[in-house]
């Protein structure tokens, strides 16, 4: 039987380059239900085969794989250590039982993460803020007491 150029395309054999150089090499690869977690040195990745998108293989426009970046910290931050790689280890059915869905644990400690490192953005942003406004008031504090004094 003739395979139809998607199953060809899809069925072939390709190299992946997932992220960039900066990035750091890969680490771990983390299947989840839905996708796949690339956790390199400075990032994780989500990656995505076309079958899990279009598993009838309708669709000849879709790429092999697709792939994006959803954290830029990766394992050797020290919030992903703490955070995922450790719900990661910790988070197995032969530890919890195989009534407990430890996909989705990790799925709620990768939440939880891209919640912290969020908020961890947002207080480094308001600091830089607030001391650049402490710093400008400092400024026109001294240039107001200068006139001050020069009027005496």
């Amino acid at each position: 039987m003739k395979k139809s150029n998607t199953d060809q395309k899809r069925d072939s054999a390709g190299k992946i380059d997932i992220g960039t150089i900066e990035d750091g090499a890969i680490v771990e690869m983390i299947a989840l239900e839905e996708r796949t977690l690339v956790i390199k040195e400075k990032s994780i990745y989500e990656f995505i085969l076309a079958d899990q998108i279009d598993p009838e293989r309708n669709s000849p426009m879709i790429p092999c794989n697709i792939q994006s970046k959803i954290i830029d910290q990766g394992s050797d931050s020290e919030i992903v250590s703490k955070i995922f790689l450790t719900a990661k280890t910790l988070f197995k059915s032969e530890y919890l039982g195989k009534n407990i869905n430890t996909n989705k644990l990790l799925e709620l400690s990768l939440e939880i993460l891209q919640e912290i490192i969020s908020l961890e953005k947002e207080i480094k942003e308001y600091l830089i803020e607030e001391s650049e406004k402490i710093t400008n008031t400092k400024v026109v504090e001294s240039k107001n007491y200068n006139l001050f004094f020069l009027r005496s």
